[in-house]
């Protein structure tokens, strides 16, 4: 049997109808949060395969939240996402923004065939660039860099109640599109050896007037390295500037894999 799921505008980052959540989790969410939106996490090549090959759809129930926390936007932390969906008006203009939080250990799966005779929402929509940056977090949840355990163990020892790094992770900019570095050596410590890391800080192209936060950002976690015992260098760019090649061989950085004693937990091994 085939859903056409596709021809009926489902793609990754579609959102239901508020009228039909109840439908498509009936038995799936014992509670719906107030103003909570489905978003449909599936890739789009997936949606558009038969009940046979790809029988469920993946989405995720995502609260609505006052503000995106800076930690929280553009894939910086592996768990948790905020990002901000467009509201719409009869005529297609966008009235308005809502901004939601995604978390991974969330996800649902739902029966293909609950999705076949519904359409998403036709009065809010992700934008084309947000969608990917679920898409990028979605994949980084299984892909993310792991950090040698004499990495974490120097942090531990000025920082041991992680306090300080949550204190960071609370106040990185929304404005910053990622955090990046290269550690050497990539491994624990022999004797004699100390960690020297370089660190990038990556502006959103549109956004160049809030550089200083970022740089604040940077010159944080750089202290924090430096109290435990390393070598850092940390620099600011525009993301457009950037080449690719130079982001390939560096590493990106998550807060949240820094501390173990987070308030999602990690999975149970790395996967890549």
């Amino acid at each position: 049997m085939k859903c056409d799921l596709e021809s009926n505008g489902w793609r990754q980052g579609s959102l239901a109808k508020a009228d039909d959540l109840r439908r498509l989790l009936a038995e799936l969410a014992d509670t719906i949060p107030e103003d909570s939106e489905l978003v449909v996490i599936s890739q789009s090549c997936d949606l558009a395969q038969s009940e046979s090959v790809e029988p469920y759809v993946e989405a995720i129930i995502a609260p609505r939240v006052t503000q995106v926390e800076g930690n929280y936007t553009n894939n910086k932390n592996g768990r948790v996402l905020d990002l901000t969906i467009k509201i719409l008006t009869d005529d297609r203009t966008i009235s308005g923004d809502k901004h939601l939080r995604l978390r991974a250990v969330e996800k649902l799966t739902i029966p293909k065939e609950r999705f076949a005779a519904l359409r998403p929402a036709d009065d809010k929509r992700m934008p084309m660039q947000t969608v990917q940056i679920l898409a990028d977090w979605l994949a980084a949840r299984y892909s993310r860099s792991a950090f040698p355990t004499a990495f974490n163990d120097a942090i531990k020892t000025v920082d041991p109640a992680d306090k300080k790094i949550r204190k960071i992770g609370k106040r990185i900019s929304p404005h910053t599109a990622g955090l990046y570095f290269e550690l050497t050596p990539n491994r624990d410590l022999r004797q004699g050896e100390k960690y020297r890391v370089n660190m990038l800080g990556l502006i959103i192209p549109s956004a160049e007037q809030h550089r200083a936060e970022v740089e604040r950002d940077i010159k944080a976690l750089k202290s924090l390295l430096e109290d435990a015992g390393m070598d850092v260098t940390g620099v600011v760019r525009n993301q457009a500037e950037v080449s690719v090649s130079v982001i390939s061989r560096m590493q990106r950085m998550h807060l949240s894999d820094i501390s173990h004693r987070q308030e999602d937990p990690l999975p149970p091994t790395d996967l890549r």
